[in-house]
């Protein structure tokens, strides 16, 4: 840990009594104090808020409800309420309905007399057209956004410098029209748009594949920096960002969003990394009013942790990188922060929503509404009192040009902003005072000047601005580049092209991007040049992007023979994405035998894309894998082995590479494995082959491949292997696994091998692949006497699995009773859902069904009896010990490690736990192990898929690609199932992790299990 972040979480414990209980117990630095300025009965569940000119306060309040998309749509819940200080003292003592009947807004703005908010799907301009204070008058500025009531759903919007708004939306598809009607963009993944105020002009800013980006923030350079959660999935990392035009960024595993976009070359990554935390509320400050160095810095609300944070910004070439330090924390857990905002005068206004929120939440399984939010202001005790922070003193109308652009360089942010929007007001009246201010004027005037042209837009205003592309400060030719782009200058081309030398990246960055909206195609040449020489990420992105833009093929094709390996490598991504570019074949594949390891990886990514270039694929694989010393040459052959697996050509060469050792057997192995709808005959022998292998990893190599092409039965080899006891067991267990997908009735040997880990204690893998096994085996009645027999040994995640065999098979009345009585001494009974018991009785003749029935009604209670159990929980957790909890965990006990990770072991279907204890309390632990439906973690939902051909998976979804979908399994094993063959995918009704743990485990180690976890900071 740093020293200035250890400085700057020391003094919380100093501070603690400094902060009265209005303040909701929040510790501040010390010299800093805070004071709580709006509750109940004033505001309720607060969300997110923004000023108008006079310093009224419009809040974003949600209902204190967690409904769904048709809830809502039907009834909508929610309001904006407009705050007033009607005293001055800084506390606000009037609160009104501005407007009401809401979905889920979050979000506001104010502008040039109306409101702009956010509430899904659209957003709305709301206008108070007669004065009474509340709006009568409703206009859609952009929609076609879907949401589902989690949070996860259209946020702002926010008025750049520019004079456009911009917003966020997160990854729940979007179907978003010009007012003409004409298509924007009709897709799934993340984006942050922008239009116009009148709602015209509405454009896409960047994307990815991230679940939810919530607000922005933007510079006096009109850098745009934005927080979202679930930046990656597994482990969860939610990010600060800053969005670079055209940009793609994470999550990773969503392939098949990620492929909506334009893609530069490898995805971009975060300004700064934050763990999971949940970051909401987001402002950059822009006075040093709560102190030194604090202008600049990001302001950032965490829904998790309880935390304001504080993020200085560096610049690292193009782009920038962040240092989060904590600011302000509660203990505190009904407190949720969700925005941030710069008051006039500096001081910080924190918005705590309360405890309401629950869904998809993993800090919030129970919607507690008698916790209601509040505001709090932060400042630094005895700041200096600024006269007049919003202009309100100052005749705005009155004014002349002249006059308002003295008032560009103001001290006071909110009148240079308001100075921005009335001389933007005046139109082409005002550029002759804008004109004059750009000499002699300091720099923030000078681009303030430059921001109000931009918003002008007219062609007189355009020749102002162009001047500050020779302006003596770089953050000025910024915003003129910046100008250029937004109004399309044509007549700045020249300019521009001379900035692509500009000793500043960020310069270069932004006339890069300005020159790809010209679309000139003589700027092709300047910007392969400028490509050659670029080695930072940022910049070479928006280099190729305007390549892109320009969409000039023939130009960008001479590009090819440049001399540089960077500019070829900007050459060949922009033709590949490109409309109508035709790169050919020969070109890319010339590119990957390259030395340059950037230029090779950009013509692999092309090369995979293209199933249609075989017979380069297989020339290049001869090329590629004739030496495995040569590691790189040997990476891109396997990836274009396997990426062309399904072509005849790479078919029949891979053949003539059986015999003689010429290809390593692995690698053969995995590409054929990676499809089902590519078949070979000559694989079966290969395959039985390396089954049998002494070398453990060809092995299991071979037995996935098998798991892929299991219909065309490999039944015989796999009962071998399985029956080898020489053979670890696991393997043994996976092969009959494989075995019984192929149909086929278990044989006593078989059925002798998959009970034994039940009898004999097995490992939570062995145990949860038999368990997978046995519940989609067809047996026989004395079969099925022995599954019945091991009940009470099985845990709650494996008792889910044996249920399933019950619905094939006999059904006589003495099996039903068997079952019933059986089921009623197994203490996972609690585990499973009672529809799971409800659905092993179905197929029996009555009475088993009406036998069963007070057992299912028996767990259903159990599950009802939720607070009740968890404070009874809760209060058994306080003698856990941490030491004792880790090797239980480590030992299996409630399999807890077959689905979590801590540290570098454990599984990955459910969330990493190597830091839990940061972000949950032990009551939050106690609730999502004994009731893991009340809150299931997001990225870590189940789905139900139904195939053709095989069994239907439950299971996660840890990543996606373009033609499949990985399915992972409570057992361990990723299934990667062709989109082709998926008959239905739907969200699975409950969450993958079986409730009614804590009866499983005894109460002492249940209790040392949440010390061990609480102690995962």
């Amino acid at each position: 840990m740093s020293l200035r972040r250890l400085i700057a979480l020391v003094p919380f414990a100093l501070c603690a009594a400094e902060s009265a209980s209005p303040a909701g117990g929040i510790q501040v630095p010390p010299g800093f104090e805070i004071t709580r300025v709006a509750a109940a009965p004033l505001v309720n569940f607060p969300m997110m808020g923004g000023f108008d000119d006079r310093g009224r306060l419009f809040v974003a309040e949600n209902a204190g409800v967690n409904l769904d998309e048709k809830e809502l749509a039907a009834h909508p819940p929610s309001r904006v309420i407009v705050l007033e200080d009607t005293d001055g003292d800084g506390t606000f003592d009037r609160s009104a309905v501005f407007a009401d009947k809401l979905t889920f807004p979050q979000g506001v703005l104010w502008l040039d007399g109306a409101l702009y908010v956010a509430s899904p799907p659209s957003i709305w301009k709301l206008e108070d057209t007669d004065g009474d204070g509340r709006a009568d008058q409703r206009t859609e500025i952009a929609t076609g956004f879907k949401f589902t009531g989690n949070a996860a759903d259209v946020h702002g919007p926010f008025l750049h410098p520019n004079g456009r708004l911009y917003w966020c939306h997160g990854r729940k598809g979007h179907e978003v029209h010009q007012r003409d009607g004409t298509l924007v963009s009709k897709a799934l993944g993340a984006r942050v748009w922008s239009c116009r105020p009148d709602g015209s002009d509405i454009q896409v800013h960047a994307g990815g594949g991230m679940d939810n980006p919530v607000e922005l923030a933007f510079s006096q350079e009109g850098e745009i920096f934005g927080d979202a959660n679930i930046f990656q999935g597994s482990p969860r990392v939610d990010a600060i960002i800053h969005w670079i035009y055209g940009g793609v960024y994470p999550r990773n595993d969503i392939e098949n969003v990620l492929a909506e976009f334009k893609r530069t070359g490898d995805l971009l990554g975060p300004a700064a990394p934050l763990g999971h935390v949940a970051p909401s509320g987001l402002t950059l400050l822009r006075t040093d009013a709560l102190g030194a160095g604090f202008a600049g810095s990001l302001m950032l609300a965490e829904f998790n942790t309880h935390r304001l944070m504080r993020i200085p910004l560096e610049r690292d070439g193009a782009t920038f990188r962040g240092r989060p330090e904590i600011f302000a924390i509660t203990a505190d857990t009904g407190v949720h922060f969700t925005g941030v905002i710069e008051d006039a005068d500096g001081s910080l206004l924190a918005i705590d929503t309360g405890a309401w929120f629950r869904r998809g939440c993993p800090t919030s399984g129970v919607a507690r509404t008698d916790i209601q939010g509040a505001i709090y202001r932060i400042r630094r005790a005895n700041a200096p009192r600024i006269a007049d922070p919003r202009g309100l003193a100052i005749g705005w109308a009155k004014a002349a040009p002249g006059e308002l652009a003295a008032l560009l360089g103001d001290t006071r942010p909110f009148v240079r902003d308001r100075a921005i929007r009335e001389l933007a007001r005046r139109g082409d009246a005002a550029v002759p005072a804008l004109r004059a201010a750009l000499p002699g004027a300091s720099a923030l005037a000078r681009s303030n000047a430059v921001w109000a042209l931009t918003r002008i837009g007219s062609a007189a205003a355009q020749a102002a601005a162009r001047v500050a592309l020779s302006d003596s400060e770089a953050n000025v030719r910024q915003v003129a580049c910046q100008s250029a782009f937004v109004t399309a200058d044509q007549s700045a081309h020249a300019a521009l092209v001379r900035l692509l030398e500009d000793p500043a990246a960020p310069v270069r960055r932004e006339s890069a991007r300005a020159l790809g909206r010209l679309r000139q195609p003589n700027a092709v040449a300047p910007l392969a040049n400028a490509a050659a020489v670029a080695a930072d990420p940022a910049l070479t992105h928006a280099l190729i992007f305007a390549l892109i833009e320009i969409g000039a093929p023939e130009e960008t094709r001479r590009q090819l023979s440049h001399a540089a390996p960077r500019a070829r490598r900007a050459a060949l991504i922009a033709l590949d994405q490109i409309a109508g570019a035709n790169l050919e074949a020969a070109s890319v594949f010339s590119a990957l035998r390259s030395t340059e390891a950037g230029l090779r990886s950009a013509a692999l990514a092309i090369a995979v894309k293209h199933p249609e270039w075989s017979r380069e694929a297989a020339e290049f694989l001869s090329f590629a894998l004739a030496d495995a010393r040569d590691s790189a040459r040997s990476e891109s052959g396997r990836s274009i082995l396997v990426a062309f697996i399904r072509a005849a050509g790479v078919r029949d060469w891979l053949r003539a590479q059986f015999g003689g050792g010429k290809i390593d057997p692995r690698v053969a192995l995995d590409a054929i494995g990676t499809t089902a709808e590519a078949w070979d005959d000559a694989w079966r022998g290969f395959l039985v082959t390396h089954l049998r292998s002494p070398d453990a990893a060809t092995a299991q190599a071979a037995l996935r491949a098998i798991g892929v092409h299991r219909a065309r039965d490999f039944s015989a080899a796999l009962r071998e292997v399985a029956h080898d006891s020489g053979r670890p067991a696991a393997f043994r267990v996976a092969a009959l696994q494989v075995a019984a997908g192929a149909g086929k009735v278990l044989d006593a040997d078989s059925l002798q091998l998959l009970t034994a880990p039940f009898a004999t204690g097995g490992t939570p893998e062995a145990r949860a692949q038999a368990a997978t096994v046995l519940g989609a085996a067809t047996l026989d009645r004395s079969q099925l006497l022995k599954v019945i027999a091991l009940l009470p040994q099985a845990g709650p995640l494996e008792l889910t699995q044996l249920l399933g065999v019950f619905q094939r098979g006999p059904t006589d009345l003495d099996l039903a009773a068997s079952l019933l009585a059986r089921l009623r001494e197994t203490p996972s009974r609690f585990g499973v859902t009672g529809g799971a018991v409800q659905a092993a009785f179905r197929r029996f003749p009555e009475p088993g069904p009406a036998n069963a029935a007070p057992l299912v009604s028996e767990i259903m209670n159990a599950a009802v009896a939720k607070d009740s159990r968890v404070l009874e929980l809760e209060k058994l957790t306080a003698g856990g010990d941490a030491a004792r909890g880790r090797a239980a965990f480590l030992a299996g006990a409630g399999a807890c490690q077959g689905c979590h990770r801590i540290g570098e072991a454990g599984g990955r279907v459910g969330p990493d736990l190597s830091h839990i204890g940061a972000i949950r309390t032990a009551r939050d632990l106690v609730e999502s192990i004994a009731f893991p439906d009340a809150s299931i973690a997001r990225g870590f939902e189940g789905f139900r898929l139904e195939r053709r051909g095989g069994e239907p998976l439950l299971g996660m979804i840890p990543r996606e690609t373009a033609d499949a979908i990985v399915v992972a399994t409570p057992d361990g094993q990723e299934h990667v199932v062709p989109r082709a063959a998926i008959v239905k995918l739907e969200p699975a009704a409950n969450s993958l992790m079986p409730p009614g743990l804590d009866r499983v485990l005894e109460p002492k180690v249940f209790a040392d299990l949440i010390a061990f976890l609480k102690s995962l900071q």
